[in-house]
């Protein structure tokens, strides 16, 4: 007996070390990006810390794309039009009701108006008898992305038209505590997309993030048992709105507010933010925001005429390199060390 006891000590004895191990190197990353954003303010110019507040509402709008992608199978072609929402339910209502009151209502509708958009086309796609994804559900998001821009950019007398939104009172936390300059703006996004990060981590580790996951993984098996994908992905379709519209109202203190938000174009750099970054890691997003603009701000000042060259070939590199993204090969990096 004894010479069986002593295994079972040894392993006893193992396995807690082998587990603190994986808890360091999982919360890692996540001590790294908090050190990240208390530290960068400090030592960067208010310019550099205006362009991260712009970055950081980029990483938290991939983020709510990859929450799409990785728990309702879906991935939208216009998702930037979500966005827009936001940015233009927070500069229409600061139009319409200036200071603190404005500010936080204008807040609440960004998220209402992003997400109740996104559960009203959800509910046409995914509750009807032939439920739309896939392609087809990027086509479909990608055309109403289109008419939004076309209705903004034609109501102008009400959005600004192509000449955007401007002019609209500055918002305010509190009476004379405007979110402008530099710093006020970078720690309201940064402790929002901390806020909202660790809320979807917690909720994606409970026993419905994990039913979304066995749903998108074998939806033909889920329904067998009764789980209903429509409804879930309706769940998550309107949540991811409405991080998407609340990301875009952290964008306007710091950004402009025009029809461009809606367009082709910006809803395809946050698809390739996303897929740089990692797909199904939620980080991931904001890594390859944060990668992809410090380099294409670099690369444009100093290369006029070729940076955009440049980031393609970059791109197709890095992609061919890491086919899961940059948070991909930070997990085989770390599966390595842990061998």
């Amino acid at each position: 007996m004894s010479s069986r006891g002593a295994p079972r000590e040894a392993t006893g004895v193992a396995a807690p070390a082998r587990s603190t191990i994986d808890r360091l190197l999982a919360g890692f990353p996540h001590a790294l990006a908090l050190l990240f954003l208390v530290a960068f303010p400090l030592v960067a110019s208010g310019y550099q810390t205006e362009l991260m507040t712009q970055f950081l509402t980029f990483g938290l709008l991939a983020m709510s794309l990859d929450l799409l992608g990785d728990r309702a199978g879906l991935v939208s072609f216009g998702h930037g039009a979500w966005f827009g929402l936001g940015a233009y339910a927070l500069a229409l209502t600061l139009e319409r009701v200036p200071g603190a009151g404005g500010t936080y209502l204008g807040f609440l509708l960004a998220a209402l108006v992003g997400g109740g958009f996104a559960a009203l086309l959800g509910s046409q796609l995914f509750l009807g008898r032939q439920r739309v994804g896939g392609v087809y559900f990027g086509i479909i998001t990608l055309a109403v992305a289109a008419i939004l821009q076309l209705v903004v950019m034609g109501w102008s007398s009400f959005t600004g038209g192509s000449n955007g939104l401007y002019g609209f009172p500055t918002p305010e936390l509190a009476p004379g505590v405007e979110v402008s300059g530099s710093l006020t703006p970078y720690v309201l996004t940064a402790v929002v997309c901390v806020l909202i990060y660790a809320g979807l981590r917690w909720a994606l580790g409970s026993s419905l993030g994990l039913a979304l996951l066995a749903a998108r993984q074998n939806p033909r098996r889920a329904e067998a048992v009764g789980v209903p994908i429509g409804r879930f992905q309706l769940l998550v379709f309107a949540v991811s709105g409405a991080i998407a519209g609340i990301a875009g109202a952290l964008y306007v203190p710091v950004g402009f507010v025009a029809p461009d938000l809606f367009g082709l174009t910006f809803s395809t750099y946050v698809i390739v933010w996303m897929v740089l970054g990692g797909r199904g890691t939620l980080i991931g997003g904001f890594v390859g925001a944060l990668g992809l603009s410090w380099l294409e701000t670099a690369l444009s000042g100093s290369f006029v005429t070729l940076w955009l060259l440049m980031v393609g070939i970059l791109l197709i590199v890095v992609v061919l390199a890491w086919p899961r993204g940059a948070m991909g090969a930070l997990a085989t990096a770390a599966r390595a060390v842990r061998s």
